[in-house]
């Protein structure tokens, strides 16, 4: 199952990473 989590970067702007929870 894939998740995708909310991730900060230095820079101030947001993007967003996708996991394997399964892992």
């Amino acid at each position: 199952m894939w998740t995708s989590l909310p991730v900060e970067r230095d820079k101030g702007d947001n993007y967003t990473v996708e996991i394997d929870t399964s892992s």
